[in-house]
């Protein structure tokens, strides 16, 4: 994450390469061919007597011999953060977790459906029917399924935008500066003359610029002059006693980067970076390392006089200053005294406030994809819903035969849908929360060190429209069902 002074908002533009078309395509051709080779196999191993008989139906394995292992593919989520440290390694296996946590999820949900036909098992035979069903029947166990991933991923998806958009706004609440300002012409001078402006109580000339790495083909988002371990009583980072000692010695080829930049490319003390820029290549010697979320983590530190040499640049490209006053009326004092050379000036509030509703901006619009994806997902919910009720006609027109009237076939399909519903979303904010632990580990290294801010009423508006969804999904074989024909559906079958 590097914000400067400048909120500015460029224009964006999407690119489509031949690369990602051909991907994508490839990918979807993959996922469909071996979605399409389960059933396949199966039916090719099902007895001929089997498919005559119009016996697809496996019966349900009552056993709970498996549910130890079960239970077992969650245990990695809660391992995870005690366990493993952030980075490369870590992302993999924090990765590999959250797989393993939905595959956990889809195991136990028959088991669940079975223990909600028993709590239920007094109720009225409507009821205790529509339950049981979506036990009973495969394809609303999928549908169940289904729903309960969605609701998984959404909750996790919400939580993690959520999370990174809130580290935004802690890492400028962290911040020990009040006031950011950069001036046409700065110097030495130019920080003495300003303390002596009302309201400001210390001030700090930061010289910063970018580079190319190309050594690691990446870039430095931020390439800093300091002239101490001073600078960070202005800019916060977890700073180890030895990296200080480092921040207070660097020579003129000396670099201080991050813990972030560190893992992504396995550096170690005495490593060489290059460095590219319009002025010049220079090669700095790695001295430590510490943690800090500015620039994404590609971040590096060398001394001031190393700066001025390499980069050749005299003036401040900022100063940080601390008040001992409102900021807003010192920024005031300081524009009087001056107007004309000010090119940018902000509150530190103003600069969280700018930089978190672009980002958040960003992390809106990737969650409309999310949202767009859960509507795919109940469309699918929908189509296994119509197809199973064509699977089911018979069943349901034996259902007329013995008694039972439209109205309670209508019931028992809604009591369906709601039971899909409630333990869809029971079952998927379960796993959601029992991931969220690892997001951490999912982000740190692109993103650094952040702490899990979870977004209770999106997350319940997800599942409160999820409940809401499943009910409309079932007046369509609802509907369909108060119209069957009891002598067609016997007489087809």
């Amino acid at each position: 994450m590097f914000f400067s002074a400048n909120t500015d908002i460029e224009e964006s533009r999407i690119v489509f390469g031949l690369y990602e078309v051909a991907f994508t395509i490839t990918a979807s051709m993959v996922l469909t061919v071996l979605s399409a080779m389960l059933p396949i196999f199966r039916i090719t191993k099902m007895p001929v007597k089997n498919i005559i008989l119009n016996d697809y139906q496996k019966q349900n394995n009552k056993s709970v011999k498996h549910w130890g292992f079960r239970f077992m593919l969650f245990i990695p989520v809660v391992v995870v953060p005690i366990v493993i440290r952030q980075g490369f390694i870590g992302m993999i296996i924090a990765s590999l977790a959250f797989v393993s946590a939905l595959v956990g999820l889809n195991l136990i949900i028959p088991g669940v459906l079975r223990f909600a036909a028993r709590i239920f098992r007094n109720a009225p035979q409507e009821l205790i029917l529509g339950v049981r069903n979506t036990g009973d029947f495969k394809a609303l166990v999928n549908n169940t399924r289904l729903f309960g991933t969605t609701i998984a991923i959404m909750v996790i998806m919400i939580t993690l935008f959520n999370t990174l958009a809130s580290d935004i706004r802690n890492v400028y609440q962290r911040e020990p500066y009040d006031i950011q300002m950069e001036l046409r012409v700065s110097n030495h001078q130019t920080l003495e003359d300003l303390t002596k402006v009302e309201g400001v109580q210390s001030v700090y000339g930061v010289f910063m610029t970018w580079g190319m790495v190309t050594n690691y083909g990446t870039f430095l988002n931020g390439l800093v002059g300091i002239e101490s371990a001073d600078y960070f009583n202005f800019y916060h980072a977890n700073i180890p006693p030895e990296t200080i000692i480092a921040l207070n010695n660097l020579k003129d080829n000396d670099m201080v980067t991050t813990y972030i930049f560190r893992d992504k490319f396995a550096l170690k003390p005495g490593d060489i970076i290059t460095v590219s820029r319009d002025e010049g290549t220079c090669d700095y010697k790695i001295t430590g390392f510490l943690d800090t979320n500015w620039g994404i983590g590609h971040m590096g530190f060398i001394s001031q006089d190393a700066y001025k040499n390499h980069i050749g640049e005299e003036n401040f490209s900022h100063i940080a200053i601390k008040t001992n006053g409102d900021p807003d009326i010192v920024k005031s004092n300081i524009l009087r005294t001056y107007a004309k050379d000010v090119l940018a000036i902000n509150t530190k509030q103003e600069l969280e406030n700018a930089n978190a509703d672009k980002v958040e901006g960003v992390f809106n619009a990737i969650n409309t994809y999310g949202y767009f994806a859960m509507l795919i997902g109940f469309l699918g919910i929908v189509n296994n819903m119509v197809a199973c009720f064509m699977g089911r006609q018979r069943n349901l027109a034996m259902y007329r035969c013995i008694g039972m009237s439209r109205k309670v076939v209508g019931r028992m399909l809604i009591t369906e849908a709601v039971t899909i519903g409630i333990i869809g979303v029971l079952t998927g904010l379960a796993a959601g929360i029992l991931v969220m632990p690892v997001i951490p580990f999912l982000v740190g290294m692109f993103w650094g060190n952040v702490v899990v801010s979870v977004p209770v009423m999106k997350i319940a508006g997800v599942c409160i429209a999820g409940i809401a969804a499943m009910l409309i999904c079932s007046l369509i074989p609802s509907v369909k069902g108060k119209n069957i024909s009891i002598m067609d559906n016997i007489r087809y079958e």
